[in-house]
């Protein structure tokens, strides 16, 4: 069996199993939650949604930015120093 002629199907596969894992989960959590308070501010009752769709820009910038940054220094020849601060 050739990979990657099955690959565009097994990569299908495999994300159409993420969302499905993905509206459970938001399922879940819209149940589990308890309800807004009623002097909430309408734009955050709009953006509430969306907090599951910004996870991965979320993960970008936290995890593999800094990552891509430390790998960049150490290709430039700038190594990482650690600091010891001293403790009072």
């Amino acid at each position: 069996m050739i990979l990657g002629k099955t690959l565009p199907q097994i990569s299908s596969g495999i994300l159409t199993l993420s969302l499905i894992a993905m509206a459970a989960i938001i399922f879940v959590d819209w149940q589990e939650k308890p309800k807004a308070p009623s002097n909430l501010p309408l734009w955050k009752k709009l953006v509430s949604p969306f907090e599951f769709i910004l996870l991965p820009v979320v993960g970008f910038f936290f995890s593999a930015l800094p990552g891509l940054d430390t790998h960049t220094r150490l290709l430039m020849g700038r190594y990482l120093e650690y600091r010891v601060t001293e403790k009072v």
